[in-house]
């Protein structure tokens, strides 16, 4: 039994209000103490769901914090690369890579000429095969090599009229170049490259004709003493440094103009 505290009125039902004023009472029945019960243990439940949430978010967060620090704190030791450097390396285009290539040196021979001459962008020069120990003409043909140049090859008659002038002011009798059958007997070729160029002399008896079985297998310009119609810039066929020791190697650039 209930006592209504603002009318004085005894209640005897599990009413919560009383039923004289309509007074909330002050006890509560036992329906009303279960539904507290629930209340509080819902309210329980809730407010530790709520924490444990909590608990998870800080861990979480805390453990991507520790993450990213230490994946700033990390450098590479000296010596790796790291996968940035790797995808900005395969990014840059090869050409970019490149070096340009600047060195436009041209090849100076270790053996330079005491006198080069120019013509048409080459540059001839004359060496003296005893001097340098030059016994064969494949040593002669490996020298002008090893200088960065080719025994010579002759392409026409103006490159021919301009060596064999030359020849004749400034040497003694006549120089041999880089044209020969050597290899095969009646098979001319060239030293380097090839040229359907030739200028065999047709003075007494024509050439080539190899000294009538002597072995004359290395063209160089006809020479005869004692007449001037035979020395005209036409071609004889003779032995291996029998009438000169001169002979001419070729460059493809201007000596000069590259000094």
């Amino acid at each position: 039994m209930k006592i209504c505290p603002k009318c004085g009125k005894e209640n005897s039902n599990n009413s919560r209000y009383c039923v004289g004023c309509g007074n909330a009472l002050a006890g509560t029945g036992k329906n009303e103490k279960d539904y507290n019960k629930v209340l509080v243990l819902v309210a329980g439940a809730l407010a530790i769901v709520f924490i444990l949430g909590g608990i998870a978010l800080f861990m979480k967060s805390s453990k991507k914090t520790d993450s990213s620090s230490s994946i700033v704190a990390s450098e590479p030791e000296q010596g790796e690369t790291t996968e940035t450097e790797i995808e900005s390396e395969t990014e840059i285009p090869v050409e970019s890579q490149q070096e340009p290539d600047t060195d436009t040196t041209v090849y100076k021979p270790s053996s330079e000429p005491a006198n080069y001459y120019v013509h048409n962008g080459h540059t001839y020069g004359f060496y003296n095969a005893a001097a340098l120990g030059l016994n064969t003409y494949r040593k002669v043909v490996d020298f002008c090599q090893s200088q960065g140049g080719y025994l010579a090859v002759i392409n026409d008659e103006e490159e021919n009229d301009f060596l064999f002038d030359l020849v004749s002011k400034n040497f003694v009798n006549t120089a041999f170049f880089g044209y020969s059958d050597e290899q095969r007997e009646g098979i001319w070729e060239w030293a380097e490259g090839d040229s359907d160029f030739h200028n065999w002399t047709v003075y007494g008896q024509s050439q080539p004709d190899d000294g009538n079985g002597r072995g004359e297998d290395y063209a160089e310009f006809n020479y005869e003493r004692g007449t001037s119609s035979a020395n005209d810039g036409t071609w004889n066929d003779a032995q291996f440094r029998k009438d000169t020791d001169t002979f001419i190697c070729e460059w493809d650039y201007d000596m000069g103009a590259a000094q």
